[in-house]
């Protein structure tokens, strides 16, 4: 069985001669005829054929390259214009003109709409077959033109909330130089020293003292030679390698950057 039978079947289908009289099918004629078109239906089936009234499922495994070459055809075609067209095709209005599912000149045409309205004098399996592959053909034509009228939303995933940053305050307080320096990264001393000129470093530290719980004299002692190089630098607290990198952690985690 190959594509060259087929053709043949397809041939002597539309050329079978019903003996149509006075717009009546000679019913002998038409139990000669249902075998023909069920061998051609079965045979379709087999081969993955597409005609119009093909099974549902030669319809879906066929539509993609029949839609490249409707593209190919027309080449500002979008898909859902070849959609909307199979649609129509296949749910068009048959005319009287077509009595019995027949074209006017009496003959059962394969890929011709007007064979549709004769479905049900084709016999009991083929007309059961034509009636399933039609309701699941537009069911899945119109899904197919829905979804892109109306494309799903994409619901993006909530960022993630982020996880407050637990700040190990107390290791970062133990020290008291450790004060003087997280003071210093966040340019309170500095700010003290601007805006209060005529205070001396001394009665800065005596400030600094008041918040910190620090004695006077150690707060100095501390802030001298971070301002005064010449100073001794051994207690300058910048000089910490540990207390400074505790700090710098510290501010790095709540987002400040020097």
């Amino acid at each position: 069985m190959n594509l060259t039978e087929l053709q043949s079947l397809e041939l002597e289908i539309e050329n079978f001669d019903f003996k149509i009289d006075n717009y009546k099918v000679n019913p002998i004629k038409l139990q000669e005829f249902i075998p023909l078109l069920t061998k051609y239906c079965d045979l379709s089936n087999k081969l993955n054929h597409y005609w119009l009234h093909c099974s549902y499922r030669t319809y879906k495994a066929t539509i993609e390259e029949r839609l490249k070459e409707y593209q190919n055809k027309y080449v500002d075609a979008e898909p859902i214009d070849f959609y909307k067209e199979e649609l129509s095709i296949i749910t068009a209005p048959v005319s009287m003109d077509t009595l019995y599912g027949f074209a006017p000149d009496m003959r059962f045409r394969i890929n011709e709409q007007s064979s549709l309205i004769g479905r049900h004098y084709l016999g009991n399996k083929i007309a059961r077959d034509f009636n399933l592959a039609y309701e699941k053909k537009t069911k899945f034509l119109r899904e197919k033109i829905d979804k892109i009228k109306n494309p799903p939303i994409k619901h993006t995933k909530p960022a993630k909330e982020e996880t407050p940053i637990q700040v190990d305050t107390d290791l970062v307080l133990t020290a008291m130089n450790q004060k003087i320096i997280l003071l210093y990264r966040l340019g309170v001393i500095d700010s003290l020293k601007e805006k209060y000129t005529y205070l001396s470093l001394h009665q800065i530290a005596g400030l600094i003292g008041k918040f910190t719980g620090l004695k006077q004299n150690t707060v100095y002692g501390w802030i001298q030679p971070i301002y005064n190089e010449n100073n001794e630098q051994k207690n300058n607290p910048l000089n910490s390698d540990k207390g400074t990198k505790i700090i710098e952690t510290y501010l790095k985690e709540l987002g400040i950057h020097n």
